[in-house]
């Protein structure tokens, strides 16, 4: 998994540098990181579900692996960051992106992936053996589910992968509701 983290970091890097730093390329960096955050995110998210409804060797892989897609997901969201403050510096976000209430909710989304992702670390293991480190854990990546999907949904209008995404979320959601509900 750390390979994965090196070469998503050498893909930003080398797009910046070949885009000379400018707009167009931080605006690929941007959907880059976008798409990339949401499969390791959605992967990370369904991983407990999809073992639980569908007990296989592939999805015990994919469950067992689950902390380090959540950190691979927190790293590229930190890519992601990084790349909307070289557009900041840039000027090339728009008015409503750089608007108070949407900088205020990125905000909580970053600091909510930050602690997920320390509750994923395997220094984390014992906290997250009781109670309540496991449900903050679960909390948190409902809400950058629930984060994601109203990010997906709001780009609807921009083309399929946008719709597409949004509506493997809505799976995600149902998947996540028939494990949880199967375990009771």
């Amino acid at each position: 998994m750390i390979m994965l983290a090196v070469v998503l970091t050498i893909a930003v890097l080398g797009r910046l540098a070949l885009g000379s730093w400018g707009v167009e390329a931080v605006g690929a960096v941007l959907r880059g990181t976008a798409r990339s955050s949401g499969l390791l995110g959605g992967l990370a998210f369904l991983a407990p579900a999809l073992v639980r409804l569908w007990p296989r060797s592939s999805t015990r892989w994919l469950a067992r692996r689950e902390d380090a897609l959540i950190l691979l997901f927190t790293w590229s969201q930190l890519l992601h960051l990084g790349a909307i403050g070289l557009g900041y510096r840039l000027g090339s976000l728009t008015e409503k992106e750089t608007s108070d209430s949407f900088v205020q909710l990125g905000i909580l989304v970053y600091l909510v992936n930050l602690v997920v992702a320390g509750l994923s670390l395997p220094i984390a293991n014992t906290l997250r053996q009781r109670k309540l480190g496991r449900r903050a854990h679960a909390a948190g990546m409902v809400f950058l589910w629930a984060a994601f999907a109203v990010s997906w949904a709001r780009h609807a209008p921009d083309g399929w992968l946008p719709i597409t995404l949004t509506l493997l979320s809505l799976v995600a959601l149902g998947l996540r509701i028939g494990a949880w509900l199967r375990a009771r």
